[in-house]
């Protein structure tokens, strides 16, 4: 088996792309259905045709595979988070980001096996495998600074990073069936109560603060 360290063959001509889309869309399933643990590459040739060692010549190593398949099946929930951002600009920061960690929240309660695979990737020290995982990180990442970008920086930049804390330890639970004290959801919500408290506190803070600035401004135009 590899080690990960070889180079994916990325494909060159319509065949080799059919052939990697196949065996990606097979690992899919196979994830899907048995989760991280239940999952053999031997299976996807079995299903497939396709020999082991080209299987590996196209993805390097267990996990990378597991790492494309996953990628591949969050790709409509990167688009659903794409939408959420375009369809809540008008909305206040608070509930655009409650809908971004709901869309991803009901996605991961929904593919348990993907949530197993979720958690054993961060265990990874595949380093391609790693690298794999990028496209839902950065389009989660990208839809909270635009749902945040009407929040102070620093706070922005710490509610990102509680927001994705949130995010694996929803991951975490349903991928181990054991979920926190009050259950999974609801667990979530608070966490989302937490998130929304914060940024209308900062939004008052605000508001305040410029309403004392353009007082204090008029009263010194007042002043003789």
């Amino acid at each position: 088996m590899s080690t990960g360290t070889a180079v994916p063959l990325h494909p060159t001509t319509p065949a080799q792309q059919r052939r990697r889309d196949l065996i990606l869309d097979t690992a899919v399933s196979l994830v899907e259905e048995r989760g991280p643990d239940g999952f053999q590459v031997r299976e996807v040739v079995e299903r497939t045709g396709i020999a082991l060692g080209t299987i590996y010549r196209y993805f390097p190593s267990k996990d990378y595979l597991i790492a494309e398949a996953l990628d591949r099946a969050t790709s409509d929930l990167r688009e659903r988070l794409a939408a959420a951002t375009r369809d809540g600009r008008g909305t206040d920061p608070a509930a655009r980001v409650a809908v971004l960690l709901r869309i991803v929240a009901e996605s991961i309660e929904r593919r348990p096996g993907n949530a197993r695979a979720s958690l054993q990737l961060m265990l990874s020290a595949d380093p391609i495998a790693e690298v794999a995982q990028h496209d839902f990180r950065d389009a989660f990442g990208a839809a909270l600074e635009v749902a945040l970008a009407d929040v102070e920086p620093s706070l922005a930049t710490d509610l990102t990073v509680v927001a994705s804390s949130l995010l694996t330890e929803h991951v975490v639970a349903v991928a181990t069936g054991r979920p926190s004290v009050g259950g999974t959801e609801l667990q979530m919500e608070r966490g989302i109560r937490v998130l929304q408290l914060a940024i209308h506190t900062s939004n008052r803070t605000q508001s305040n603060r410029t309403q004392s600035n353009r007082t204090q401004s008029n009263r010194t135009k007042e002043a003789p």
